[in-house]
């Protein structure tokens, strides 16, 4: 999941066709539990997001993942001691939304991209503090993207871009994704460029000893793919 966060498209799909580090023995032993099952379905998301990058289908990978919830759910999974597996209920949920919502990017549905974006970022909110966090990112970094770059209904919204991120930042502060689509919301609703910029004097700051550029909120959507 950190390669695709990146874009990393060659890393991403080949850390998919790995079995882990005990391989066959793992997968006969834990076949049916939540874990296995959730970590095949996000395995399938990471094979079909590079898909759609690539400007393939991800038919076959939808069909393994299955679809989001209809009813949108934005209630607790429960505390870790209530339900054990909690993390392992809210990552196949996500896995449902993301990979639709990015299906749904590459046709031109982008209502149903960001109403899948808004119920996953719900549903993630509603979820009690846990370290590590529930998902590998906040999705409202690529609903900013989607906002900015396209809009509601076609037309860039710069506004409702730096809404998104701003709520992104009271979550996690200094996250440098947000923090750039911030920086590039604020930019396009102020064109005079008299203003120093706050975001981007914050995303400086916070990606100054980054060993990785980062150039968009959501590379996952923003950045093409090979073939794979």
């Amino acid at each position: 999941l950190v390669n695709l966060r990146f874009g990393l498209w060659k890393e991403a799909v080949a850390a998919v066709r790995r079995d882990g580090p005990c391989g066959k023995r793992c997968r006969d032993e834990l076949q049916n539990t939540a874990d296995s099952k959730v970590h095949r379905a996000v395995k399938q998301m990471v094979l079909g997001f590079a898909n759609e990058a690539a400007g393939r289908s991800s038919d076959e990978q939808s069909a393994i993942v299955g679809p989001p919830p209809l009813d949108a759910p934005a209630r607790s999974l429960g505390s870790m001691r209530d339900n054990p597996d909690r993390r392992a209920q809210m990552a196949l949920v996500a896995a449902k939304y993301e990979l639709a919502a990015r299906r749904a990017y590459t046709r031109g549905d982008l209502a149903y991209t960001l109403a899948a974006l808004r119920n996953l970022s719900r549903l993630l909110d509603a979820q009690p503090y846990m370290e590590p966090e529930m998902w590998y990112y906040d999705p409202r970094t690529c609903l900013g993207f989607v906002l900015l770059t396209h809009g509601e209904h076609g037309a860039p919204d710069p506004a409702a871009a730096l809404e998104a991120y701003t709520a992104a930042l009271s979550r996690r502060p200094r996250t440098p994704w947000a923090l750039i689509g911030a920086a590039q919301a604020y930019a396009a609703l102020n064109h005079s460029g008299a203003a120093a910029n706050p975001y981007g004097l914050q995303f400086q700051a916070a990606a100054k000893d980054a060993d990785v550029k980062i150039t968009s909120s959501c590379p996952q959507y923003a950045l093409a793919a090979p073939l794979v």
